[in-house]
């Protein structure tokens, strides 16, 4: 019987998986054997390598959208997203196979316009790069709201004596060089995703984390011993289940459900052993436990098992001039933006100066805020030993760069570390299924994110899409080939899509454990063009963007009881092609189809951010 896993937690705990590995072309499965995705928040692209037999198939094409799909049964996700550049037949002693290489959205950034750009100032540091993508057609991109350390927007440009308060893009000079320049000012990053969206999100200083109060669904990691009770309020050492140690993991079950003593209680599961109770996480001064991240959590030898660390000063800077814009204003007279501080920290690891002096000029920094800004990040980055790791791990495709990540490794003399995942390495070959990550544990101080996304629940209940009648499906009546679910945007408008749900069966076809149906099962959302409008000639409904389904093999002879457990549900999180304004819209799904009938698959729980 086929080993599946539904959780994080089980997926990095296991040690004998069957990898999955679907590849789509044009819309198209091929039948690949081996594939490498590489991706990182300081990779100029992202980058894939898939193998399939030769000669290879008629719709793999130079600028073909190619997907790759990795994991296990009960846990599939998209690893890489992009379009084809490179094909490369080949032959050896082991036969004949093609090598396909693809670069991820990032390269559609990568070309310089003729005439140049100029986006009107000011404008946000957020707004450049959503700008930059949507113009050049980006399929799928998001940028959190970006700030300067002491909280105030970046804005750039604005500054009627430089550039006339345009931020300006020579016809020398690529959308992604401009877009990687601006962010990395301010400890932000570009980079490509395996997910297939082009991000630009916070990498800077040291990762921030979250502990007490505790929520419910939150996993923790104990720091600090505590103990297991059967109710609440406990009664001294009445009730006791067992001793909890340092290490184990908690998943919380509710929000405090009590308090004795000072110590707050929390109704928890222990995920290793599936035991719950009861068990005091804060005791008003201390945190006995640190939220695991969604990058989730590697033990040396139980989720990781090859690892090396590396420390270095060569990256400490204790002295930091930044220069700005240098511009003549009003009477004639020039001003040089400039910052530097006005206290230089001594460093240990600095002998014999005790200090080290850089410089960093950009015509970006218009002003002295920015400029200021810049140089605060820089003293944060670089305040502290570069630490950086590397580890190889069971294959996981949910990791991202940009995500934390929690480390845990006596050998590499890491009791518990967050760290910054800085590159996710997928490898997909006669081996198995092998992560390598490399992360870095950040210095100075945890920058506040700018997460302002917000989701909407879209329909509910459960849709069964296809053409037949299932008995163990949770519905197993078919809604048919396509259905429309109405649902409001309530809030101001989209710049980037992103659904998510549970889901079995999506891209699959009949008993088979691969499919190639003609057309793929799709998820698309329609809205019209002025939606506070009445629908007419000028407004009509317009699709605002599509994605494929992932593949998911619900290994249909076995039956799976949907309707009365998720255990066989699969969890989606993908970014949509698209954006959404304020008012009412349509979630359309779509069966896919081959000559021989549909695809029958059920999706529930489904929200858009």
């Amino acid at each position: 019987m086929t080993a599946t896993v539904t959780t994080i937690d089980e997926l990095l705990a296991a040690t004998n998986l069957s990898p999955l590995l679907y590849v789509r072309v044009a819309g198209s499965v091929i039948d690949a054997f081996e594939a490498h995705t590489d991706h990182g928040v300081n990779q100029r692209h992202g980058s894939c390598s898939v193998v399939c037999a030769a000669p290879a198939p008629d719709m793999v094409e130079l600028n073909a959208e190619i997907e790759v799909e990795a994991g296990y049964p009960g846990m599939v996700a998209r690893i890489f997203h992009g379009r084809v550049v490179d094909i490369q037949p080949e032959f050896s002693d082991a036969g004949p196979f093609t090598r396909i290489a693809a670069l991820a959205w990032s390269h559609y950034l990568a070309d310089s316009d003729v005439a140049g750009l100029e986006l009107p100032g000011p404008i946000s540091l957020a707004d450049v790069f959503r700008s930059l993508c949507s113009y050049r057609s980006v399929p799928a991109y998001h940028s959190e709201a970006t700030s300067l350390p002491d909280g105030s927007d970046i804005m750039l440009g604005g500054n009627s004596y430089v550039d006339g308060g345009a931020v300006g893009i020579d016809n020398r000079t690529a959308p992604l060089q401009l877009a990687n320049r601006a962010a990395e000012l301010f400890g932000y990053r570009v980079y490509d995703r395996p997910d297939g969206e082009l991000r630009q999100s916070r990498v800077s200083g040291l990762p921030p984390t979250s502990g007490y109060p505790y929520s419910d669904g939150m996993t923790v990691m104990l720091i600090a011993g505590s103990v297991l009770y059967t109710i609440v309020p406990v009664a001294l050492n009445q009730d006791v289940i067992r001793d909890l140690s340092a290490g184990e993991v908690l998943r919380v079950n509710s929000n405090a459900a009590g308090e004795l003593f000072g110590f707050i209680f929390y109704q928890v599961e222990v995920v290793a052993t599936g035991e719950t109770g009861y068990a005091w996480l804060h005791d008003g001064g201390f945190d006995y436990g640190i939220q695991i991240p969604i990058g989730g959590l590697y033990r040396e030898g139980v989720s990781a098992f090859r690892g090396s660390r590396s420390r270095t000063s060569r990256a400490i800077v204790t002295f930091w001039e930044v220069e700005g814009a240098r511009y003549t204003g009003e009477g004639g007279i020039v001003t040089q933006i400039r910052s530097i501080a006005e206290d230089v920290p001594p460093s240990a690891f600095l002998s014999p100066l005790q200090y080290r002096h850089r410089s960093v000029s950009d015509r970006l920094l218009v002003s002295d805020q920015l400029a200021a800004g810049a140089r605060n990040v820089l003293e944060i980055d670089h305040s502290e030993p570069f630490a950086q790791t590397s580890w190889e791990v069971v294959g996981n495709p949910r990791l991202q760069p940009g995500q934390i990540v929690m480390l845990a490794s006596a050998s590499l003399g890491v009791e518990v570390s967050l760290e910054w995942v800085m590159q996710v390495n997928h490898d997909i070959d006669d081996r198995g299924f092998i992560t390598t990550l490399t992360t870095w544990a950040g210095a100075g101080e945890a920058l506040a994110a700018g997460d302002d996304c917000v989701t909407e629940a879209v329909g509910s209940g459960v849709y069964h899409l296809g053409n037949q009648t299932i008995s163990w499906y949770a519905a197993p009546a078919s809604l048919g080939e396509s259905e429309t679910i109405p649902f409001t945007v309530t809030n101001a408008d989209y710049s980037s899509l992103r659904l998510s749900g549970l889901a079995h069966g999506t891209n699959t076809y009949g008993t088979g454990n691969t499919a190639n149906p003609t057309t793929g099962s799709l998820v698309e959302v329609w809205q019209l063009q002025d939606p506070s409008a009445a629908e007419g000639p000028g407004n009509e409904l317009r699709r605002a963007g599509s994605m494929e389904l992932p593949t998911l093999d619900e290994e249909y002879a076995r039956r799976r009881p949907y309707g009365t457990s998720d255990e066989w549900w699969t969890s989606f999180n993908l970014p949509m092609p698209g954006n959404l304004r304020e008012g009412p819209a349509e979630l359309r799904l779509l069966a896919g189809s081959n000559p021989d009938g549909r695809d029958d698959y059920e999706v529930k729980q489904l929200e858009l951010t």
